[in-house]
């Protein structure tokens, strides 16, 4: 079964290449959630950020040092591996420097 959507964990640092990637993923029919598209000032953004992981098929953690730094990638990259979906997956796109121990320790082995 391939994802029919995926929700994109990333540091706001790279806003430029994520736009592209979702660009790209939408071009090829898979809906892609990321947090500049979707959310507004005043939203919940908790419950909104942990609605959305729970509810695509798959979780893109894009994986630069600066993504690797942020509280909330983290706390978005926990929440994924709570989801007992049987077919989801949690895919990491590691930028170069980003380091693989630093890369473990988000994502365990």
């Amino acid at each position: 079964m391939s994802a029919k959507s995926v929700f994109i964990s990333h540091s706001s640092k790279n806003d430029g290449v994520v736009r592209e990637l979702r660009q790209t993923l939408e071009s090829l029919g898979v809906e892609a959630w990321t947090d500049s598209e979707r959310l507004s000032g005043g939203d919940p953004l908790s419950p909104k950020i942990r609605e959305a992981i729970e509810n695509a098929d798959c979780f893109l953690l894009v994986a630069s040092p600066e993504a690797l730094d942020s509280d909330w990638v983290e706390r978005e990259t926990e929440h994924a591996k709570t989801v007992r979906k049987a077919e989801y997956k949690i895919v990491p796109l590691a930028f170069p420097g980003t380091g693989m121990r630093n890369l473990r320790r988000l994502l365990g082995e």
